[in-house]
């Protein structure tokens, strides 16, 4: 029963009763590459720069019918975005002996600096501005420092990482395990020290606002108008929907929006199950926040409630779904959640 639920959400038949116009407009299964896990996406140079968690680089640009694929002495790692286009981090050896900081300006990819691993898994690359931080399970390293590193206080899993942002102070790391939750862990940028951030109301499994045993954190932004404070997407489809978006400012953390609804579906003890809107993507444009899910796009700009709209239809380029509808983010489906749980093909919200 439960399965039929979790298809007709992924095909696209089911659709909100309190407002009929929230579909979930997702292409067949038959028409992804599920060969392809989507682990990074970044707009740069006018294009959108794609990165499979099997070294595969390439970028679509609006309105082409086929991919092109970066030509890189070693596979990429991981990628972000810079002021003069994008970055990508590749790996040399076959165990990964170090990594190189390669920038592409002007169309032209450039050898920067070498760090080595220490034999660490990478868990994020963060661009800010020239700039570059590598996360790695065990250390932070600032390559424009000359590389000085901060080592954490105990290791971080790799496996599970499904977001990082990095604040002045602190570096946040979104965990993804499927129905076995994640959580948000925090690292200080002064000492190192690693921590768990949760809050749970009441006694017993799975209580909000964020539990570690139950959500896993998919995105994270800061928080408008509130310095140092962060926003988290939290989101699961396991058969069922569940989800919210949470700020978190020190300790403290609080549900700013949460969604039930229920899918109009024939089978009438399926359409009687209310379901959490699952948040996968949030992107800061401006004052503007802007969250994605399974039911559709979500606009936050200050008012009470947001401004929501149906998921856009995706144009399936060379495998990977794309929609350039939007002026000021970009949407791309990845199927690398299903390692994790049953929730099929989730989008990627992209700052365009």
């Amino acid at each position: 029963m439960r399965s039929l639920l979790f298809l007709a959400l992924i095909a696209g038949a089911a659709v909100a009763q309190d407002d009929p116009k929230l579909a979930v407009a997702e292409p067949a299964r038959d028409e992804i590459d599920s060969s392809t896990f989507i682990s990074r996406a970044v707009f740069a140079d006018g294009k959108l720069w794609v990165l499979a968690d099997n070294g595969e680089l390439s970028s679509i640009t609006p309105g082409a019918t086929t991919r092109e694929f970066a030509q890189l002495p070693e596979p990429p790692v991981d990628i972000c975005r810079t002021p003069t286009g994008v970055a990508a981090l590749t790996c040399s050896g076959t165990r990964c002996s170090s990594w190189t900081l390669r920038r592409r300006i002007d169309g032209q990819w450039n050898t920067g600096e070498v760090i080595a691993t220490r034999g660490e898994p990478l868990v994020a690359l963060h661009c800010d501005g020239s700039s570059g931080l590598i996360v790695s399970t065990r250390r932070a390293i600032d390559v424009s420092k000359p590389q000085s590193a901060l080592r954490f206080s105990r290791a971080i899993s790799k496996d599970l990482v499904a977001a990082t942002h990095v604040t002045k102070e602190y570096i946040f790391v979104g965990l993804n395990a499927g129905e076995w939750g994640g959580g948000l862990t925090r690292i200080d940028r002064r000492t190192g020290r690693v921590e768990v951030i949760e809050k749970k109301l009441g006694d017993g499994a799975c209580k909000e606002p964020l539990d570690a045993a139950c959500d896993p954190v998919n995105a994270i932004v800061d928080a408008p108008d509130k310095p140092g404070c962060v926003l988290v997407a939290i989101g699961l489809v396991h058969f069922l929907a569940h989800g919210r978006i949470v700020e978190v400012c020190g300790r403290d953390v609080r549900t700013v929006y949460s969604r039930t609804f229920k899918f109009n579906v024939e089978n009438e003890e399926m359409a009687n199950l209310e379901n959490e809107e699952a948040f996968f993507g949030l992107a800061a444009a401006g004052t503007q926040r802007i969250a994605v899910g399974v039911a559709g796009l979500y606009r936050f700009s200050g008012a009470p409630q947001p401004l929501i709209s149906p998921l856009p239809e995706f144009k399936v380029v060379d495998g990977i779904c794309v929609n350039f509808d939007q002026s000021d983010v970009a949407l791309v489906l990845t199927t690398i959640n299903r390692r994790r749980s049953v929730s099929g093909n989730t989008p990627l919200l992209v700052l365009r």
